[in-house]
This record gives C-alpha cells, structure tokens and sequence, in this order.
C-alpha cells in the first residue's frame, strides 16, 4: 500500500507541474496572434509563477520528480498548449464573456457526444456521483471560465497569465482548511514567489 500511495505521489508531481505550463505558452501565443510585445517583466513573472506552482505542488520534495514517462508528459504538455491557444484566440472573438462561455461548451458538448459514441459509452452517473459532476460543470468550468474570459477582456494576456499560478495556492489552503493537511513552510514560499510573479507583471 506504501508502494502504492508512492508512486501516485510521484507519478501526481509529474502531471500536475506540467498542467501549469499553459500560462507559458498564453505569453508565447500572445506574441504570435495578439502581437503582444513579450518583456522580460512577462518572462520573469512566468518563471517565478512557474516556480511558485513547482514548489507548492511537489510540496518542495524536488527528489521525487521523475520525468521518465514522456508520452505522458507531452500528451499533458499538448493539453495545456492547446488551453493557452484557447486563452489567447478568444481576446480575438468579438463576444462578452456570456455569450462565448455557451458557445464554447455548446460547441464542446456536441464533440464530446461524437467522441463518446466513437470511443465510449454513455454511462448514467449514480446519485453520489451527479452533484460533484454537477458542481465541477457550473462552478468550476462554468464561472470560473465566465470570470477568466472577463479578466482576459481586461488586460493584455501577457500580463494575464502569471495570475494562474495562484490556482494550486488556493487550492493548498482550502484542502489545509477542508481537509486537516498539515501546513508546509514550503506552502508560504511557494506563496511569496507567486506574489513577486503577480507584482513583477505590472
């Protein structure tokens, strides 16, 4: 079982590092289809954001890092490339955040549905399973890409992205609060460098 919880641990701070690339490649993106001119303020932001995640999530145990599996690793890579071209190519659609957010999952829905009779099955969710599914599609896919196509609206996407690293902050301290983890002193510096990342971006 100790094996077992071992290698989730690591196979976790592979995966998850490299989720948070996609604020990397919005700054990149953003130069070749926004003409946004890329600082070295934009650079230094992402490096620190990028460390600040790194830090956080691999809850500064560096040793664990295990890049063996690369398929994986490119085929998250690939992932998160894509969400930043998501990111950079709707500064370019002419629609407020409402509109776009259902136009988008409208347009999602209907490939899901094709790649599921390709690939899938349909399988009815159990009463257990529905409101974390439920939830996960109206709060933390519905608003929160309400709220991040508005804050792209708002400022270059350069600027934007560093902001994303604060996602696995929050995320620490709600699971410290919700679910009794101990507080790491690395949670605190992963913080700080986040911070710098947001404040450097200015």
């Amino acid at each position: 079982l100790a094996s077992l919880e071992n290698l989730k641990f690591r196979y976790e701070i592979v995966l998850q590092p490299s989720q948070y690339t996609w604020p990397i490649f919005i700054v990149i993106f953003s130069f070749f289809f926004l003409k946004e001119k890329i600082t070295i303020r934009n650079i230094i932001a992402v490096i620190l954001g990028f460390l600040g995640v790194f830090v956080v999530l691999t809850k500064g145990n560096l040793e664990a890092v295990n890049l063996n599996n690369l398929s994986t690793d490119f085929i998250v890579l690939f992932a998160a490339s894509v969400f930043g071209l998501f990111s950079v190519l709707s500064k370019k659609a002419d629609f407020e955040p409402f509109s776009a957010t259902t136009l988008f999952f409208l347009s999602a829905t209907l490939f899901s549905f094709i790649t599921m009779l390709l690939f899938s099955h349909f399988a009815t969710p159990s009463k257990n399973e529905l409101i974390p599914i439920l939830s996960n599609g109206i709060f933390i896919n519905g608003f929160s890409y309400i709220f991040w196509l508005k804050g792209l609206s708002y400022a270059k996407a350069s600027f934007v992205a560093p902001f994303v690293f604060t996602t696995p902050i929050f995320a620490a301290i709600l699971i410290i609060l919700f679910f009794q983890e101990a507080f790491l002193p690395v949670y605190f510096f992963g913080l700080i460098l986040v911070i710098f990342a947001g404040l450097v971006s200015k």
